[in-house]
C-alpha cells in the first residue's frame, strides 16, 4: 500500500498522540504532518446512522494523545443516549442486525482504528465484529459497544498526536497529525489464511515499521468471521 489516503487504505509517515478534550489549546502544539490517514464511505448508511456517525467523529475531533498517553474510545465518546444527541439505527449486537441508540458508530471507530494502525501506534485493546461488516474490509474493523468492548490505542513516541475527524458528504475521514521530525514509515498488511482442515478463513494483519532506523514487524490481529 502506498500514497497519503486512499478509500480504506493509507500509508503512514511521521508520528506522535493524550486524552484531552475541551479547552485544550492544541493550536500550539507541534501538529503540521499528517502520520497517517483512513477514509471510509457513507454511500450505504442510513440517515439515522449517518447522524450517529458524524456526532461521534465531532467528538473525537481535536482529541489529542500525549507521548506515552493512552486513548479509550468509549471515554472519549462516551455512552451513546438520546439525551446525548445518538438516535436509533442498525447496528450489530454478536450476529443480529438491531436497532440501538447510537447504530453506525463502529464505522468511526472501524476507521479510528486503521488510522491508528497506518500511524504506528500502538494497539491495546481492540475486538473485531463477529461477522463481516461492509464498512471496512475483514480484518480491519473495530466493535464497539459502552462498558462491554473498547478500542484503546497508546501513543509510543516522543511527541504529541492530534486527530481530525470529519464526516462530510459520502465518506468519514480519519487523520492522526503530528510532527514533521519522526519519519516513521508503516506498511500494513491484511491477508486470509485458509487453515488446515477446516473451511474456515483466518485473516491475519501484520504491520511492518521503520522509525528512527529501528525496524520492526509485528502481529497485529487474527480474525475469524462468521
Amino acid at each position: 500500500m502506498t500514497g497519503r489516503v486512499k478509500e480504506g487504505v493509507a500509508i503512514a509517515v511521521g508520528a506522535s498522540v493524550t486524552l484531552a478534550l475541551g479547552g485544550l489549546l492544541w493550536f500550539s502544539r507541534p501538529f503540521q504532518a499528517e502520520v497517517g490517514s483512513y477514509r471510509t464511505s457513507l454511500a450505504s448508511r442510513t440517515d439515522a446512522q449517518r447522524h450517529n456517525i458524524r456526532q461521534a467523529a465531532m467528538t473525537l475531533d481535536g482529541v489529542v494523545i500525549e507521548p506515552a498517553g493512552i486513548l479509550s474510545f468509549n471515554q472519549v465518546v462516551g455512552p451513546r443516549s438520546p439525551e446525548r444527541g445518538y438516535l436509533k439505527a442498525p447496528s450489530y449486537m454478536e450476529r443480529d442486525l438491531v436497532a440501538s441508540v447510537g447504530g453506525g458508530i463502529c464505522q468511526v471507530s472501524s476507521t479510528f482504528y486503521n488510522a491508528a494502525v497506518l500511524s504506528g501506534l500502538d494497539i491495546i485493546e481492540r475486538h473485531p465484529h463477529s461477522r463481516l461488516v461492509r464498512s471496512v474490509p475483514p480484518g480491519c474493523d473495530a466493535t464497539v459497544w459502552f462498558g462491554l468492548a473498547d478500542l484503546v490505542v497508546r501513543n509510543p513516541y516522543t511527541n504529541p498526536v492530534r486527530i481530525k475527524s470529519l464526516a462530510v458528504y459520502e465518506s468519514l475521514l480519519i487523520s492522526i497529525v503530528g510532527s514533521n521530525g519522526d519519519g516513521t514509515k508503516v506498511l500494513v498488511r491484511t491477508e486470509p489464511v485458509v487453515a488446515a482442515r477446516s473451511q474456515r478463513v483466518v485473516y491475519r494483519t501484520t504491520r511492518s515499521m521503520e522509525y528512527r532506523g529501528k525496524y520492526k514487524t509485528e502481529l497485529i490481529s487474527m480474525d475469524i468471521y462468521d
